[in-house]
């Protein structure tokens, strides 16, 4: 865990993939919505406090994360005001689920599919130029991408997409699904 104090009000604290496995935590349960994830947050709280000094104790506080492509994560942690009542406030970057497809027809199937079931949200769609892989990110779900040869990225793999290869279109389902 490595904790680098900002500021008197604002701390950054990185977790690798080991720490999150040594707290028997993962990014969706930091939220605090749950025993572990209040527990783990408390952890690195005390943590952070020991180290440098950085107290939330009867504090609001703000709450930013970021998960890794290594698996662990980047919090921000902001104390707002002087208020005797500790809320925790979790906003985290949009995790988008990605699939992969090695043929533009089926990507293109795939589209047109979830066009007509008026799939109006973000699709951000990559190229993998070397390989000649497509990715396309969704903000939802669609288990029947399998029937069209495309297959689900991994955890955290939309982060790791968005770095290393080239966009071609921010809306794949109306420019592809249209064809």
């Amino acid at each position: 865990m490595e904790i680098i104090k900002i500021n008197c009000e604002k701390v950054k604290i990185s977790l690798s993939n080991i720490d999150m496995e040594n707290l028997h935590i993962n990014c969706d349960m930091l939220d605090c919505g749950n025993k572990t994830g209040r527990q783990a947050f408390n952890k690195i709280l005390d943590e952070t406090k020991e180290k440098t000094g950085f107290s939330t104790d009867g504090k609001r506080i703000f709450v930013q994360l970021f998960p890794s492509k290594d698996g662990g994560c980047d919090i921000f942690i902001t104390r707002l005001n002087d208020s005797t009542e500790k809320k925790y406030a979790v906003t985290r970057k949009n995790k988008s689920i990605c699939y992969l497809f090695e043929n533009m027809n089926e990507l293109i199937g795939f589209c047109k599919t979830i066009k007509k079931m008026s799939y109006e949200d973000a699709s951000p769609l990559y190229i993998d130029e070397s390989r000649k892989k497509y990715y396309i990110c969704l903000e939802r779900d669609f288990p029947f991408a399998e029937e069209y040869y495309g297959r689900k990225c991994s955890g955290n793999s939309d982060v790791y997409i968005k770095e290393h290869h080239r966009l071609v279109t921010d809306n794949a389902v109306t420019h592809l699904g249209g064809l």
